[in-house]
C-alpha cells in the first residue's frame, strides 16, 4: 500500500515540474493548473530575486525555458531560499550552456551573484579590528570568501557582455561591520596572502605571512614585500576582511 501511495505522490509532483497541461475532470484540471502555476511561478520569483544580473542579460525566452527545466531537473533538498540559489548554480554547472545559448560567464557570473547571497546571511561571531588594537597576528573574516573567475563579473551589465576569458579576476567578497556585502578586486599578490590566510583558518603573525610571500615570490625583492604586505594587511582589517587572530 505505501509503494502505491509513494508512486502516486511521484507522479502528482512530476505532474507539477512538468508544467504540461493535464486532462480528466475539470475540478481535478483546475487544482493542477494551479498548484503547476504556483510552484512554478514561486521558483521563478527565487531564481529572478538571486541573480538579478543574468536576469538582465538572457531573453526572456531563454530565460523562462531555463528556470523551467531547473523546477523539472534541478536537485533540491531544502525550500530555504539561499538553497534553492545554489541548488540553480549547481544546476548551471552541468549545463551545457550552448543549448540555451547563454553567455561563456554565465556560471562566472551565477556563482558570484549566489556568493553575494549566501555571504549576506552566513552565520559567524566574528570580533572586527579597532584602531587601537595591537595585531600581531591576522585571520580572515569567517564572512568573506576569496573567489577567482575567468571573467570580470563585477563589471558585467547588460551594456558589457565579454566574450573572452581574461586574466587576474580576483575578488574578496564579504560582510562588513554594517552587515553591508562588499566586493574588493585583488591583485594577484594580495589573492595570494588572502587565499594563504584561507588555508591556515587559526591566522598567521606578520613573519609567517612574509616568509611564505618571500618564498612564492623570488623574483621580487623582500624589503619590498614586506612593505607592501605592511600595507595589504592594513588596508584589509580597515575593509573587516581581515580580522586580528
Amino acid at each position: 500500500m505505501s509503494q502505491v501511495f509513494q508512486q502516486i505522490q511521484r507522479d502528482f509532483v512530476s505532474t507539477i515540474r512538468s508544467g504540461v497541461p493535464v486532462k480528466g475532470d475539470p475540478d481535478y484540471v483546475r487544482r493542477m493548473e494551479i498548484y503547476q502555476s504556483l510552484l512554478f511561478n514561486n521558483v521563478l520569483n527565487f531564481v529572478e530575486t538571486s541573480f538579478p544580473v543574468l536576469r538582465s542579460i538572457v531573453e526572456e525566452d531563454k530565460w523562462q525555458s531555463l528556470v523551467r527545466d531547473f523546477f523539472q531537473h534541478g536537485k533540491c533538498t531544502s525550500p530555504y531560499f539561499v538553497a534553492i540559489s545554489e541548488a540553480f548554480v549547481t544546476y548551471l554547472n552541468k549545463l551545457d550552456c550552448q543549448q540555451y545559448q547563454l553567455p561563456p560567464f554565465t556560471l562566472s557570473l551565477a556563482h558570484y551573484e549566489w556568493l553575494e547571497l549566501a555571504i549576506s546571511i552566513r552565520d559567524a561571531e566574528v570580533v572586527f579590528y579597532n584602531d587601537t588594537d595591537k595585531v600581531n597576528s591576522v585571520k580572515l573574516s569567517p564572512l568573506a570568501d576569496i573567489v577567482s573567475y575567468p571573467y570580470p563579473v563585477h563589471q558585467i551589465s547588460p551594456s558589457y557582455l565579454p566574450q573572452e576569458p581574461s586574466e587576474n579576476n580576483h575578488f574578496a567578497v564579504y560582510r562588513d561591520r554594517n552587515n553591508e556585502v562588499q566586493f574588493s578586486k585583488l591583485t594577484p599578490a594580495t589573492a595570494f596572502v588572502l587565499a594563504l590566510l584561507e588555508e591556515n583558518s587559526g591566522g598567521l603573525n606578520f613573519t609567517q605571512i612574509t616568509t611564505l610571500a618571500v618564498e612564492a615570490m623570488p623574483t621580487l625583492n623582500p624589503d619590498t614585500i614586506k612593505t607592501n604586505l605592511g600595507a595589504t594587511i592594513a588596508e584589509m582589517l580597515k575593509k573587516d576582511i581581515l580580522l586580528p587572530a
